[in-house]
């Protein structure tokens, strides 16, 4: 589930690009032969890292900013440019955590793949949860500063990773929707491999069984980084 940037979905953009050579064939030979295309992504704890690494990385830089405007303050008043970055940084930050939060429990990422298959129109066969493991980052110190917020740099995170196995049905239209809608509507999610047959050799109806693999991150983070946050999710 993520740096201050907006976290794209590359091994489903990546997936989707490669099945779609696939397509002239599914569409020939779905009655005459099982087809069936695997095409697998990078698991995606090694996006936590990164993502957790750039929440640091702002929030040492919010408290470095807000050390500054509290000297200026104490001499000649704030500095108008020290304060505009410092909630620049604080709203991305904050936008990061919102994202992050917006989907982070078991029933809640049930919910959301129901509702990404019924917008895309695919059949849910079962949904099954792959496992999880958990992953705690090296705690980080505070920058050294008179203004008592700097203490509150992150002293560590910690990232849940819960892994799904979901099972559809539908045209290949409706498979390769549900596969963007995966990671566009689940929170912080990313489809790390997806598997596709046909549905039967005599299926006139063009149906595709898919089944995709996803993970899920639910990142815990210090203290600091829960300020104000928007309320609306958008993504980093």
């Amino acid at each position: 589930m993520s740096r201050a940037a907006t976290p794209t979905p590359q091994a489903a953009t990546a997936s989707v690009n490669a099945s779609t050579k696939f397509a002239p064939v599914l569409r020939k030979h779905i009655t005459h032969a099982l087809v069936a295309a695997v095409l697998a992504g990078v698991a995606w704890a090694v996006g936590v890292r990164p993502l957790e690494a750039a929440m640091v990385r702002n929030l040492e830089e919010v408290s470095r900013l807000e050390s500054q405007v509290s000297a200026a303050a104490a001499t000649a008043g704030p500095d108008q440019d020290i304060e505009v970055e410092t909630q620049n940084i604080a709203q991305r930050i904050d936008t990061t955590v919102a994202w992050v939060d917006q989907i982070d429990d078991a029933t809640e990422i049930y919910d959301a793949i129901t509702r990404s298959a019924r917008a895309t129109g695919v059949s849910v066969q079962r949904i099954d949860p792959t496992g999880t493991r958990q992953l705690t980052s090296r705690s980080t110190t505070a920058p050294k500063s008179k203004n008592p917020k700097a203490a509150q740099a992150p002293a560590g995170s910690t990232a849940d990773l819960s892994g799904y196995r979901i099972a559809v049905q539908g045209t290949y239209p409706q498979v390769v929707a549900f596969l963007g809608a995966c990671e566009s509507q689940t929170g912080a999610t990313r489809v790390v491999s997806f598997r596709i047959n046909a549905a039967s050799l005599n299926d006139e109806a063009g149906l595709l069984d898919a089944t995709i693999e996803t993970t899920h991150i639910k990142l815990t983070l210090p203290a600091a980084a829960k300020r104000n946050q928007p309320a609306n999710g958008a993504l980093p």
